[in-house]
C-alpha cells in the first residue's frame, strides 16, 4: 500500500519550506518568515508556476498498477495526479474506496498528451465506485478531485489493475478486427460496458459458414453479427432468446474475408468472464452458392446428384438441359428424417414455375414427372416450410423418357400425326398425360378404332373429335382396368383427333398400350 499526503506529495514543496524556515549566521534567520506563509499558500504558489493541466506528468505522482493507493483530497478545490505505465492492451480497472463522507469523487484519465480519455464521478457523496476502460500499451495520468470542489482530510483509497485475460483487445471495431482461425475455438469477454469485439476470419472455398457461440455468462444477452470485411456491409444477425444462452448462426458464403461482430445486445451488461465461439466451414455439399435461378449449378441427366438443405431457409437450384422432348422423371431419396420436401419444375429462361410438389410426410422422398421439350429446366429444392435443416445430404436423380415417340401431344393442337390401317404404340406416362393423335379421313367409311395390350393399372378412355374445333364425336371407357376397347363411328371426309387418357387422371405406366384405326 502506497500513502501520499501533503507534505510528502511533491518534493519542491518540502524544498521551499526549508528555504524559507532555514537559519543564517548567529542563529539569524535567513529569511523573514512572514505568518501568512502556510502550507496552502506555498502549495498554491508552487502549482500556479506548474500549468497541471497542460503538464500533467510533472504534477503527477509515480504509483504501480495492483497496488491500493491512499490519499486525501484535504484542500477545497485540490487535484491529484498518478501516473503509471501501461505494458500491454487491456481493460484498465480503477476501484475506489473508503470515500469520505461529503466527497464525490471524480476520476479522470488523461493519455500522454495530458488529453482527457475518460471521465467518471460517483453517483453520491460517500461513495466509491468502479471504472473499466479499454486501453492501449503507453503512459496514462489519472487525475483526482472532488465534483463540488470540497475537501476532507480523511484518507480514500484507490486501486488501479490492468485485465489482459481478453487477449484480443483492443478489437472495437471493423477496422481493428482481430484475425482468427477457422476450426479454432475463441475465447474472448463482453468487457467492458459498452465493449463491441470484432473477428475476422478468411474462407478460401464456398460453403456454409456455421458460428457456434456457447459458455456465454449468466447475464449476457447475446448479439452476433456477419459481416463482410470489405465495407463491413451487414450479412446476417442473431442474437439469443434468453441472456446467458448461446447461439448458432449460419450463412452461405463465397471464399473471400468476413468479419464477426460480437456484443450485448443492449449494450448495458458486461463480464470479464470468458465466452466461447468458433467458425467452421462446411463444403460437403459441392454445389453451393446455388440460392436462386440466376447461380443454378448445371448438373447431367441420369447422374445421382447429392446435396444439403443446409442452413435454414437454404433453396438450392440446379440446371439441367434436354435435347429431344420426353418425360422428365425427377427422383429424390436418401431426405434426412426431418425435411419436408418441396421441389419445383421452373424454365430457365423465365425461372416460370412448370411443376410443384410436396411430400406428405417429413423424410420422405418423392417423384415428379413432366413432359418436356428440349430445352434448358430449372429444379429448385428446400424444406417446404423452410423451419429445417440438416447438414446431412439427400440425393436425386433426374432421367428422361423418350421411348413414346409421339411426345409431346397433350392437346389437340400438339396432336401427333398418325396412319390409317397402322398400329400405334403409345404409353399414358406421367400422371395426368394425355395423348391426342391426328388422322385423317377422305371419304365416308365405317371407323373402328381397337385398343389393347392395355397396362394391368390404366382404366382406359377414348374421346374421338372433329378438327377443326376439336368438339366431341364419341367416347368410351373401359369397364376394368388393363381391359381394352373398341369405338366404332361413321366419319365423313375431314381431319379428326383421338384422344387417349386414363379415366381418373390418376394412374400411369411407362409400358405401351396399342391401338389401331381400321378402315
Amino acid at each position: 500500500m502506497i500513502m501520499f499526503n501533503k507534505l510528502g506529495k511533491i518534493g519542491i514543496r518540502m524544498f521551499l519550506l526549508l528555504l524559507i524556515v532555514g537559519c543564517g549566521g548567529d542563529d539569524e534567520p535567513l529569511v523573514t518568515v512572514d505568518p501568512e506563509v502556510t502550507e496552502e499558500t506555498i502549495e498554491e504558489e508552487v502549482e500556479d508556476e506548474i500549468d497541471c493541466s497542460a503538464n500533467c506528468f510533472q504534477c503527477a505522482d509515480s504509483i504501480s498498477l495492483g497496488v491500493e493507493v491512499l490519499n486525501q483530497i484535504a484542500v477545497e478545490d485540490e487535484i491529484d495526479y498518478f501516473k503509471f505505465s501501461v505494458e500491454q492492451e487491456g481493460v484498465l480497472e480503477i476501484n475506489i474506496s473508503a470515500t469520505p463522507e461529503n466527497l464525490r469523487i471524480t476520476s479522470d484519465l488523461l493519455n500522454s498528451e495530458c488529453e482527457e480519455i475518460f471521465s467518471e464521478t460517483a453517483n453520491n457523496t460517500g461513495e466509491g465506485y468502479s471504472a473499466l476502460y479499454l486501453i492501449e500499451a503507453g503512459d496514462y495520468v489519472l487525475k483526482f478531485s472532488d465534483f463540488f470542489g470540497e475537501a476532507n482530510s480523511n484518507d480514500y483509497s484507490f486501486l488501479v489493475s490492468l485485465n489482459t485475460d481478453d487477449i484480443y483487445e483492443i478489437n472495437n471495431s471493423c477496422d481493428n478486427a482481430v484475425d482468427v482461425l477457422i476450426d479454432t475455438e475463441i475465447n474472448m469477454a463482453i468487457y467492458p460496458e459498452d465493449d463491441v469485439d470484432y473477428f475476422k476470419f478468411t474462407t478460401v472455398e464456398s460453403g456454409v459458414i456455421k458460428i457456434d457461440l456457447y459458455n456465454i455468462p449468466e447475464n449476457i444477452n447475446l448479439e452476433t453479427t456477419l459481416r463482410s470485411s470489405s465495407d463491413c456491409i451487414e450479412l446476417i444477425k442473431e442474437v439469443n432468446n434468453n441472456i446467458g444462452e448461446g447461439l448458432s448462426l449460419y450463412y452461405t458464403a463465397d471464399a473471400g474475408d468476413y468479419v464477426l461482430e460480437i456484443n450485448d445486445r443492449f449494450n448495458d451488461e458486461f463480464n470479464a468472464d470468458l465466452l466461447s465461439f468458433m467458425v467452421t466451414l462446411e463444403t460437403s455439399d459441392i454445389y453451393e452458392i446455388n440460392n436462386s435461378c440466376t447461380s443454378a449449378k448445371e448438373i447431367s441427366l441420369d447422374t445421382e446428384i447429392k446435396a444439403a438443405i443446409y442452413p435454414e431457409d437454404d433453396v438450392d437450384n440446379f440446371k439441367f438441359t434436354t435435347t429431344e422432348e420426353g418425360v422428365l422423371k425427377i427422383e429424390l431419396f436418401n431426405i434426412p428424417e426431418n425435411i419436408n420436401l418441396d421441389v419445383t419444375l421452373r424454365s430457365f429462361s423465365d425461372c416460370t414455375e412448370l411443376l410443384n410438389d410436396v411430400n406428405n410426410d417429413v423424410g420422405e422422398g418423392l417423384t415428379l414427372y413432366y413432359t418436356a421439350e428440349a430445352g434448358d429446366y430449372v429444379l429448385e429444392i428446400n424444406d417446404r416450410f423452410n423451419d429445417s435443416f440438416n447438414v446431412d445430404l439427400y440425393s436425386f436423380n433426374v432421367s428422361l423418357d423418350t421411348s413414346d415417340i409421339y411426345e409431346i401431344n397433350n392437346s389437340c393442337s400438339s396432336a401427333k400425326d398418325i396412319e390409317i390401317n397402322t398400329e400405334v404404340n403409345s404409353a399414358i406416362y406421367p400422371e395426368d398425360d394425355v395423348d391426342f393423335f391426328k388422322f385423317t379421313i377422305t371419304e365416308t367409311s365405317n371407323v373402328d378404332i381397337l385398343f389393347y395390350n392395355v397396362p394391368y393399372n390404366i382404366n382406359l378412355e377414348v374421346t374421338l373429335r372433329s378438327l377443326p374445333d376439336c368438339l366431341e364425336i364419341a367416347k368410351e371407357t373401359n369397364n376394368t382396368e388393363g381391359e381394352g376397347l373398341s369405338l366404332t363411328s361413321t366419319l365423313g371426309p375431314g381431319e379428326y383427333v383421338l384422344e387417349i387418357n386414363d379415366r381418373f387422371n390418376d394412374s400411369f405406366n411407362t409400358s405401351f398400350l396399342n391401338f389401331k384405326i381400321n378402315l
